[in-house]
């Protein structure tokens, strides 16, 4: 408990010796002057003034001791204090009255309620200084400002009236709609106030603008302040200055538009070099598949010359020759339809019914499956036939012949015997797959996840571009928001295509 230091006024010695054991220290002085000279140069928990010194001018001392330091606690000494004096005493804010005698259980009392006076006073101060602190350092570092209930500014900083190009005086008493960009949106203000007024703190990023009219972007605090009866007391805003950030950000996402109309433009490239390559597989077997039918067109011809010459041709000689040309020639008329609808550089989406371009695809390719004694598999029922996408067909048929032709090629390649690939058609809810398997005996496994990176290819330079199927996971994924996977089975590689269905066509 003696832990106060006390600067005693007065010139009883009756008194000090008794107060001793409740203080650490002490100093006795006789006047006013002295008093303030001590104080000046020393600092005291308490102060009192004895019975010596007359009550008027005691009260005087202490009226003059705290203008130069109001909290510190006063005491008095006085005998039978009259009611107007203790009044005064009450309103200079003097702390307690000791009346003589002096009694030890009175002063144990009053010193113990002095102590925790003065802890309580010095947790304040020590308080204060780091709230003081506190204050001073969020100045440093953030824009902050205050707004009452209703959303009037009572105060900002001087960072925030910098950064806005306003005074503190142009602010105070306006609201936020000052700082308000064209650009800000209703909602985002909306949800903010549906917050705050929630006595929940609201985050987000704010587009402001300056005086002059120049934007600036804050990532934003507003934390309500409650009073004792949980009540809206005032709304706090702690801001970050991030409009260097955002003014980065959009820059980049303009560089990343720029780069993505580049891989666009490359994709789109790809896709052409890919398509060309597709074509050139499809000239070498419509040469392939037309050799037989043009060669017996020729014999055709030849025979009904050598007839004619021999002695002429019946009328049924003439109709069966002409009936073996006209089928020809509608075989060879088929094989210009499937090219002219794969060549189709007319991107436009159409439905179309997934059967009839699996079954042109195979025919494009059917001959030199026949030639590498190759089987293909393809036998949808009745529904699966009707079966219809949206997109645009020519790349799906891109799509499959990639597939097919680097199934032929492993067939060939690996000598496998009883060479076969399987086509299947099925929907299942909202997607439709088509499979295409082979027992090419699959891909090797370090392969397997690098087979749709552009440019990496199993087989030689001479025989793969290495973006045939890069190209074809593009096409599925970008113009018909499906997927193309690859994975191996016991006996070979299994593709499949899976086609997100619309279903309010």
């Amino acid at each position: 408990m003696n832990s106060l230091t006390l600067l005693y006024i007065g010139t009883n010695r009756e008194y000090p010796p008794i107060l001793r054991p409740y203080l650490k220290s002490s100093t006795v002085v006789s006047n006013e002057s002295e008093a303030l000279r001590s104080l000046s140069s020393n600092s005291y928990d308490a102060i009192l003034i004895d019975d010596s010194i007359p009550l008027d001018e005691a009260l005087e001392i202490i009226k003059r001791i705290k203008m130069v330091k109001k909290s510190i606690i006063t005491v008095l000494i006085s005998i039978n204090p009259p009611q107007t004096h203790l009044i005064r005493a009450i309103r200079l804010g003097i702390n307690d009255v000791l009346i003589p005698p002096l009694d030890a259980d009175v002063l144990k009392e009053t010193f113990n309620k002095l102590h925790f006076m003065v802890l309580t006073s010095r947790q304040l101060v020590k308080k204060n200084l780091l709230l003081n602190q506190y204050k001073n350092a969020l100045d440093s570092s953030l824009y902050i400002s205050k707004t009452n209930p209703q959303g009037i500014l009572t105060y900002v900083n001087e960072r925030f009236s910098h950064l806005s190009g306003y005074t503190v005086n142009e602010i105070i008493g306006q609201t936020h709609r000052l700082f308000k960009h064209p650009n800000s949106t209703r909602e985002q203000m909306a949800e903010l106030w549906n917050t705050i007024s929630s006595k929940k703190v609201w985050h987000g990023t704010i587009t402001n603008q300056t005086k002059t009219g120049e934007p600036f972007y804050t990532d934003t605090f507003v934390i309500p302040i409650l009073n004792e009866r949980n009540e809206i007391e005032e709304y706090m805003d702690m801001r970050i200055d991030v409009t260097e950030l955002a003014n980065h950000l959009r820059n980049l996402q303009s560089k990343i538009d720029e780069a993505t109309k580049e891989i666009r433009a490359q994709q789109e490239r790809l896709i052409a070099q890919s398509r060309s390559v597709a074509l050139g597989e499809m000239f070498d077997n419509i040469a392939h598949q037309w050799r037989q039918p043009i060669g017996a067109i020729n014999n055709a011809i030849i025979n009904a010359e050598f007839a004619m010459e021999l002695g002429g041709m019946s009328t049924d000689e003439i109709l069966e020759t002409f009936q073996k040309i006209n089928s020809y020639t509608a075989f060879l008329s088929g094989t210009i339809d499937d090219f002219r609808n794969f060549s189709n550089p007319d991107k436009a989406k159409t439905w179309f019914t997934l059967h009839e371009t699996i079954q042109q695809t195979i025919g494009i390719l059917q001959d030199s499956f026949n030639a590498n004694t190759i089987s293909i598999c393809y036998g949808p029922n009745s529904e699966e036939q009707l079966l219809k996408i949206y997109g645009p067909q020519g790349e799906l048929s891109q799509v499959i012949l990639n597939i097919l032709s680097n199934a032929r090629d492993a067939l060939k390649e690996n000598a496998i015997q009883n060479a076969h690939v399987s086509i299947s058609l099925h929907q299942k809810d909202t997607e439709i797959t088509i499979t295409i398997a082979d027992n090419g005996g699959g891909i090797p496994d370090s392969a397997l996840p690098k087979i749709f990176d552009p440019y990496f290819s199993t087989k030689n330079k001479a025989q793969g571009t290495g973006i045939g199927l890069y190209m074809s996971k593009t096409i599925i994924e970008k113009n018909y928001n499906g997927k193309l996977e690859a994975r191996n089975a016991k006996e070979g590689a299994i593709f499949t295509i899976t086609l997100p269905v619309e279903l309010d066509r």
